[in-house]
């Protein structure tokens, strides 16, 4: 863990001895050293701090913690998962109505332990009110892309689809019908005050339960081993409607090879709606460079704003073979956020894969010149002046570099 997720953030409360023992449980459990939460009193300070961060606005920080939970409740001891979703159960409880970006993730989170958990465990029902409370306040935010798959699912399990005991299938059928019931009460409410965008959604969400007419396809899609019948259906599916989207994400697995999920995303980016790109956004940090790549291929599509976001997100998760054609667009717009980014790209450069470290650093030197500020000029000094010591003076990383130092200083 390169900084540790509680140094920055609000002051722990206790004795420094306490400060220590909790700095170091969270370090074993980043590293996946599940057992921590074994500890009822650190997994309390855990949820508290957790809290704390979220709402001083420490997002990065929370977030770390928040997907290191998300790991545990797929686990496979069982207490510690319980551990976990009680934790996150009481962080969901805390999250403010507009953070749509802290639902997301939970919900990413929460899908995933339910498409995979086979125990009904203690804390089953108190999980599935959280998930309640969240799909209602997808639902309030008209987020309704992010909520049809979640019917589906929930959907499967009531209906077998997805083996389960009856004890959970009782559960979620509540839980289905309930949300379902609402989802009817909002339309009919809201019906004649919808915008033109938000009947659309609707109406594509309805016609998702309406037609299964895409299934086969994706389901043959996903099973075939003949690789030009998989091409044919690829182009078939991507002149369909925006449905196919749901039913490609909800036909992959955990397990799915990478090819699986690089068709999806290949297909869902040539749908034409770019609001289907938080779908598959998840997908950025998948390890294979393959499905990385698709993934960029989708971003290069967004609008400006959202494109720029999700490059940002893209260089701190995707493979530096990928990074160069994610520094050009991103230098070109020139944006504060952009310069912080690429200095702190240039200040660590020694971790970066050692086969195209020289070729990023050499991008990053030329790319700077975007950016006139003092930190730009002094980051890129100090790789001059570390290069010269090195014997190095007259390579083209330190030319570039100087060239850059020189341009911007002329301005």
């Amino acid at each position: 863990m390169n900084e540790g997720l509680i140094q920055p953030g609000p002051s722990f409360q206790g004795h420094r001895r306490d400060f220590l023992r909790f700095q170091l449980n969270v370090l074993k459990l980043e590293k996946g050293r599940y057992e921590t939460l074994a500890d009822d009193r650190f997994v309390t300070e855990l949820v508290r701090y957790l809290i704390e961060l979220h709402q001083a606005e420490y997002s990065d920080f929370a977030h770390r913690i928040i997907v290191v939970l998300g790991e545990c409740t797929v686990c496979n001891e069982q207490q510690y998962r319980e551990k976990a979703l009680f934790a996150l159960s009481l962080f969901a409880g805390t999250v403010s109505d507009s953070d749509d970006e802290t639902h997301q993730a939970l919900s990413w989170i929460f899908s995933r332990w339910l498409r995979w958990e086979q125990v009904f465990l203690s804390c089953y029902e108190t999980v599935c009110s959280q998930v309640q409370n969240l799909l209602f306040k997808m639902l309030a935010h008209g987020m309704y892309c992010q909520l049809t798959p979640w019917l589906n699912l929930l959907y499967k399990i009531v209906n077998g689809t997805l083996p389960r005991s009856g004890a959970i299938q009782a559960v979620v059928g509540r839980l289905y019908r309930t949300v379902f019931n609402v989802l009817l009460e909002h339309d009919l409410v809201i019906k004649d005050s919808l915008s033109a965008k938000r009947r659309q959604n609707l109406t594509c969400l309805y016609r998702y339960f309406a037609s299964g007419g895409a299934v086969p396809l994706v389901q043959e899609l996903y099973s075939s081993s003949d690789r030009n019948r998989r091409m044919a259906l690829i182009s078939t599916l991507s002149s369909l409607n925006d449905n196919v989207a749901y039913l490609l994400i909800e036909g992959l697995a955990d397990d799915s090879p990478w090819y699986m999920i690089r068709n999806a995303v290949q297909i869902i980016s040539q749908l034409g709606n770019t609001r289907h790109f938080d779908l598959v956004r998840p997908f950025l940090g998948y390890p294979d460079i393959r499905v990385q790549q698709q993934m960029i291929t989708f971003i290069s599509r967004l609008d400006s704003q959202k494109s720029l976001d999700q490059r940002l997100h893209a260089l701190e998760v995707c493979d530096d073979r990928l990074k160069p054609q994610l520094i050009r667009p991103l230098a070109e717009q020139r944006s504060k956020v952009v310069e912080l980014a690429l200095v702190h790209m240039l200040q660590n450069r020694t971790e970066f894969d050692p086969e195209i470290q020289d070729e990023l650093v050499l991008i990053l030197c030329r790319e700077l010149r975007y950016f006139p500020t003092i930190r730009v000029v002094k980051t890129l000094q100090q790789l001059v002046d570390e290069r010269q010591m090195a014997s190095a003076s007259d390579d083209a990383i330190t030319v570039t570099a100087m060239e850059t130092i020189d341009f911007l200083c002329t301005l």
